[in-house]
């Protein structure tokens, strides 16, 4: 009978016992890198990995390891490191000064388990040549080079409203670019390209990934130059404007003046005209209530000289 007792008990706490976690069936990465990097910044790169048990997302961390290789395949740089499951995680490179195309290549593992090779190809560009431009109150665009021989090139777009049209093409040649922007249009656009293939680099993505920046535009309202980008305001419009107020505002003058009048009718013909109004009401109900507090506070004050 003891022996039964104790088998008994002996299973019910073997059911108690927490089994140990399922074991990793399989790990799955991801990779992903942009298509060019400037040669003067680091290479970032993204990497995501997931564990999978019995069919379901495991909690468990991946051991990921990154590497950038030339392509003759031999190993330039390796990166490792523990990403958190389903999360995109950043690798950074150093900066690759050579030109030209490299793999990435990335795998992780968990419980023992390794995934298979994501790769991807990239490219190391030269990096773009730095300047500054912009408009004048004027309606002038400078262009300034910030590098010495370096040779921009700008071109114009007319846009008429109906269609754009292409403008005139200038080229720094190492010195500052002065442009008169013309009128009769209702917009002007400028793109300037680099010599090493970047457009509009100043207003690009500042990861220096963004091969193309949006172009400067200079807009026109009322054939009268107004600050760029900028509201179509034109003095006739303020002017109109004001009048369109000042016109509301007597609408709404005499609309009051003539609610007023014919509620006084109204009153008259009720026989209430003589009557206070509300804001003689609401004056006497103030004076009566200060009137009733001074009276309460006079009593208190007689009460307590009494005691």
């Amino acid at each position: 009978m003891k022996k039964s007792v104790f088998v008994i008990i002996a299973f019910m706490l073997f059911l108690q016992i927490p089994t140990a976690s399922a074991s990793i069936q399989d790990v799955e990465m991801r990779l992903d890198t942009a298509i060019q990097y400037p040669n003067d910044r680091p290479v970032n790169i993204v990497v995501e990995g997931m564990a999978f048990e019995n069919d379901k997302p495991s909690l468990s961390n991946i051991e990921i390891v990154a590497e950038v290789r030339y392509a003759n395949g031999t190993l330039m740089f390796e990166q490792q490191s523990t990403v958190s499951p389903g999360v995109r995680t950043s690798v950074v490179f150093p900066a690759i000064e050579e030109v030209g195309r490299y793999y990435v290549y990335t795998y992780g593992e968990a419980g023992g388990v390794r995934s298979g090779t994501e790769t991807q190809t990239m490219r190391i560009t030269y990096a773009p040549q730095t300047y500054t431009a912009g408009f004048t109150d004027g309606g002038r665009f400078l262009v300034s080079p910030l590098q010495q021989y370096v040779n921009l090139t700008i071109q114009e777009l007319r846009d008429s409203g109906n269609a754009l049209e292409p403008g005139n093409t200038y080229f720094s040649n190492g010195s500052y670019v002065d442009i008169d922007v013309p009128d009769g249009y209702l917009a002007v656009r400028y793109t300037i390209t680099d010599e090493n293939g970047w457009m509009n680099y100043e207003r690009a993505d500042s990861t220096g990934l963004t091969v193309h920046g949006t172009p400067y535009v200079w807009i026109y309202g009322d054939l009268s130059r107004v600050e760029p980008v900028s509201s179509l305001v034109s003095p006739a419009g303020i002017i109109m404007a004001i009048i369109g107020a000042m016109m509301v505002l007597i609408g709404l003058f005499n609309f009051y003046n003539k609610f007023k009048e014919e509620s006084l009718i109204r009153r008259k013909k009720a026989g209430t005209d003589g009557m206070p109004g509300w804001r003689e009401r609401r004056n006497e109900q103030k004076i009566r209530k200060a009137q009733e507090e001074r009276y309460w506070n006079e009593r208190r004050y007689n009460q307590y000289r009494r005691w």
